[in-house]
């Protein structure tokens, strides 16, 4: 599979977070990397070869782009990682947080939260 599986995934699915509604692993076995979660609502789990087939088009996608890229990714790809990890964090560990972490992660669940109801 493609190198660029998960940024294939992201653009065709762009209302999705990482790590929270999918997950791509590379196990080591030559082969490289797959789709080792999906969790996407309604929506089906593509295959491999349906991704790779969209990579050409990805890459257009990408080229045209070019000229915003450089603050997209910096800013698009940060937000985007932040929002999975606070999603992703269990309750224990936010509960095992001071109370002042706890407040602040807790808040920031909730407007992530909004923000995808809104979206």
């Amino acid at each position: 599979m493609t190198g660029n599986l998960a940024s294939i995934l992201q653009w065709l699915y762009p209302a999705t977070v990482p790590l929270r509604d999918w997950t791509v692993a590379d196990t080591g076995d030559g082969n490289g990397p797959r789709i080792a979660a999906w969790n996407v609502a309604g929506v089906p789990q593509p295959t491999e070869a349906s991704v790779a087939a969209r990579e050409a088009d990805w890459l257009a996608a990408v080229a045209a782009d070019a000229p915003n890229l450089r603050s997209a990714a910096v800013l698009g790809d940060r937000d985007k990682l932040l929002m999975a990890v606070v999603m992703a964090l269990p309750a224990a560990v936010v509960n095992a947080a001071p109370p002042r972490a706890q407040a602040i992660l807790q808040a920031a669940r909730q407007r992530i939260q909004d923000a995808m109801n809104a979206g």
